[in-house]
């Protein structure tokens, strides 16, 4: 996911990136405005891709993660979403947490 969030906030090269993912041009979509369209795919391998594989995670990521300011808010926040905060070691849920109460 992370890696989706430095393409759709240009953070990587656009010429690398070009045509990876395709955003909605819906503009009555629910939750946030990066939502990404699920391409069609007939063939096994595709569907087994990167970029068909994200669609779904990061529509239903809500606005605040999405938006975030950095990749490190992201990630925090990604992990918070998803229940999976107490994975981490201490030091680093600790800064999660303190980037998150900012």
């Amino acid at each position: 996911m992370i890696e989706v969030f430095k393409i759709l906030h240009n953070i990587y090269d656009d010429e690398i990136t070009e045509g990876l993912l395709q955003l909605s041009n819906v503009n009555t979509t629910r939750g946030h405005s990066l939502k990404l369209v699920a391409q069609q795919s007939w063939l096994e391998v595709r569907r087994n891709s990167f970029a068909v594989r994200v669609v779904k995670p990061l529509n239903a990521l809500p606005e605040d993660v999405v938006m975030a300011l950095s990749v490190k808010m992201f990630e925090c926040q990604d992990l918070t979403n998803s229940g999976t905060i107490s994975l981490l070691n201490s030091t680093t849920r600790k800064s999660c947490v303190s980037k998150l109460t900012i």
